[in-house]
């Protein structure tokens, strides 16, 4: 039995499901061997307590067993809408002593949840470097709920891609700013992790998104793919845009 958003208990027989996709690994500025990718909510309804499941094997054949919830730090709303993908990030702590190191995803766990609200949007964005040479990402969230409460926790996460589309980095904000209903706006500044300056010189393209304790995440849509000086609100929950660096900061 299921629980459907008015309370009242079905016979529904949903489909669950999620993989981790666009998977890349690498040292990073420590000399720390770590794996990125994606997790993607491949199945017809929304997922929460998302975890991915790695093995990381040394050159002595000597096995690590790591995992990683992607929606702590890069989610507030803590759910996995359907289609969605969210980044994760796993630092081994394994250094270079005992590499070269192999990894394989062993699979993804997950609970079944109800969707949230979907309202938050992504606006006037752009993109600089900073004297210290990381990668920032600029722009507004606007809450466009016409009622109910205001987004508190706000986070917006960027996801970025090599040529051959795997994630090489990701980076990750919390605005400060409590976003009131119907059109309550806040700045964000986003930038590459820390330790993971190295992988900059990989990023082609990237992807934004933001969330709140009170709404979540969209699937991305066709209409992700415009220009980067144009604004890329879809109108409904977590907003995610996918963009092409521009060539003056590659």
């Amino acid at each position: 039995m299921t629980v459907s958003p008015g309370g009242v208990k079905t016979a529904t027989a949903y489909a669950p499901n999620a993989l981790a996709i666009n998977t890349s690994s690498y040292y990073n500025d420590r000399g720390w061997f770590t794996v990125v990718g994606e997790i993607q909510n491949t199945g017809d309804v929304a997922l929460a307590d998302v975890t991915v499941l790695i093995e990381i094997r040394d050159s002595q054949g000597r096995t690590t067993k790591l995992t990683d919830t992607p929606q702590f730090p890069y989610s507030s709303s803590g759910v996995l809408e359907v289609g969605e993908r969210i980044p994760f990030r796993c630092g081994s702590g394994l250094s270079l002593e005992w590499g070269p190191y192999t990894y394989a995803i062993e699979g993804v766990t997950y609970k079944i949840v109800e969707g949230k609200p979907l309202v938050l949007t992504i606006d006037t964005v752009s993109e600089y470097m900073d004297q210290s040479g990381f990668l920032h990402l600029t722009g507004y969230v606007e809450n466009t709920s016409p009622s109910g409460f205001g987004a508190i926790g706000v986070r917006v996460t960027a996801t970025f891609y090599g040529s051959d589309g795997v994630v090489v980095a990701v980076g990750t904000t919390t605005l400060q700013d409590f976003l009131p209903r119907n059109g309550g706006r806040g700045f964000f500044d986003v930038r590459v992790d820390d330790y993971d300056r190295r992988q900059i010189p990989l990023i082609q393209t990237w992807k934004l998104y933001a969330s709140s304790i009170e709404y979540n995440m969209v699937p991305e849509f066709p209409s992700a793919f415009i220009a980067l000086s144009a604004t890329f609100s879809i109108g409904l929950c977590v907003i995610s845009a996918l963009r092409k660096r521009t060539k003056s900061s590659s």
